[in-house]
């Protein structure tokens, strides 16, 4: 009878099938663990592979505006494009090359780049604290323009040894420039540059042209103008008094030419 008590629970009243799946439930969480580890492993990793893409297209696109020519280079890939009418073809012509070799641009280029390669202070015992130290590089080939290079085996890697020094790696919101994370830097960077194109060109925040330098220069421009203008004005004004007053005298010196003659011709008369 204690046999049958320890093997089915009729006796006691223990449910062995439950403890069953209770034990079973138990050796089955490191599995549960492991699955959930690797779909957050899955959610990082993309995570970190967007951020590249959003990066790179952000670089190439400022990229292109620094080494885009004027109209001239332009010119064949613009007209290669029968999408657009002619007059949409010559004002993408004219206005392209505004940005080569803006300094601006250039800067904020090359600030975004130093953010990406800087160490970063993950805190003390952190695996990691450069981005080369988790598989991101920079492409070898000068033509890829700095693009950024993710060798996934060794991301994958470094997130399951150190999960946490990883994110600091993007995302520490330090005091110091040394304690941020590159998103971080990179964030304020971009802040830092839109803030000096509107100073310079305007924008939503500055709608006065009085409040940016572009707008200033603008006005500078106008005002410039339009005092060439008066000036203009004031010159062809003279200009149409000085010829009707010559026209006026030629009128009186033909008269009296006129008047002589007919006098002479009266003392011929007489003679």
């Amino acid at each position: 009878m204690q046999i049958d008590n320890r093997i089915t629970g009729f006796a006691s009243g223990m449910d062995i099938n439950q403890q069953v799946r209770d034990l079973m439930q138990v050796e089955r969480q490191p599995l549960v663990k492991m699955e959930q580890d690797a779909l957050r492993l899955q959610y990082e990793m993309e995570g970190y592979r967007e951020m590249n893409r959003e990066y790179q297209s952000f670089s190439d696109s400022i990229f292109d505006g620094i080494i885009r020519r004027s109209n001239t280079t332009a010119k064949q890939a613009i007209s290669s494009n029968e999408n657009l009418t002619e007059i949409e073809q010559w004002e993408e012509r004219s206005q392209s090359g505004y940005l080569r070799r803006d300094d601006l641009l250039t800067n904020g280029l090359d600030t975004m780049r130093r953010n990406m390669y800087d160490e970063v202070d993950t805190g003390e015992g952190a695996a990691f604290s450069q981005l080369t130290e988790i598989g991101i590089t920079t492409s070898s080939n000068y033509m890829d323009r700095g693009k950024l290079e993710v060798d996934e085996t060794e991301l994958e890697q470094a997130i399951q040894e150190d999960s946490e020094a990883v994110y600091q790696l993007f995302s520490a919101d330090g005091e110091s420039y040394e304690e941020k994370g590159v998103a971080r830097r990179v964030r304020e960077s971009l802040d830092h540059t839109m803030d000096s194109i509107s100073e310079r060109a305007g924008g939503p925040a500055m709608p006065s042209p009085d409040q940016f330098t572009i707008g200033r220069e603008m006005n500078n421009l106008d005002d410039r103008m339009s005092n060439f203008e008066r000036r203009m004005q004031k010159t062809e004004e003279r200009y149409w008094d000085q010829f009707t007053r010559m026209e006026q005298a030629m009128a009186e010196a033909n008269a009296q030419a006129r008047q002589m003659q007919q006098q002479m011709a009266g003392m011929g008369g007489m003679m």
